[in-house]
């Protein structure tokens, strides 16, 4: 009985799914041209950083983030760089996978990462999930 009750609600909706649309090579490039533009754009940004000295005023976005400073915020940086990876694994043999493997390589680099990495714990205030207290 539930099964045909089921059925009968919801036949109606089943018939008009839509299909998943499958990922192409040209919806992979289009998703591409962002990330791939702005990766390396410094300015404009919005830090989130807390200034706590006057030692930490001069520090740029790219100072604070070598990896991930591009794309206006830290944020955004990072899915820019999650998404240009999945397409790669997704699309390998992307027209512009090279273009995509440069960026990826030098954003990277094990120095870059490290003070991405250290970043959490050389600061005051960054040591907590999105970088705040409760105030």
């Amino acid at each position: 009985m539930k099964k045909s009750l089921f059925t009968i609600i919801f036949s109606p909706f089943l018939m008009f799914a839509q299909e998943i649309p499958k990922l192409t090579d040209e919806m992979a490039i289009k998703l591409s041209e962002k990330p791939l533009h702005c990766i390396n754009q410094e300015y404009p940004n919005k830090t989130a950083h807390i200034i706590n000295n006057a030692n930490e005023v001069p520090l740029s976005p790219k100072d604070l983030h070598p990896s991930f400073y591009g794309c206006f915020d830290w944020h955004s940086s990072v899915h820019g760089h999650w998404m240009l990876v999945r397409l790669l694994k997704t699309k390998p043999n992307l027209s512009i996978a090279k273009d995509i493997e440069n960026i990826l390589e030098n954003s990277f680099k094990k120095e870059n990462l490290q003070i991405e990495a250290d970043y959490f714990t050389k600061y005051q205030l960054t040591g907590t999930f999105e970088r705040t207290y409760g105030w």
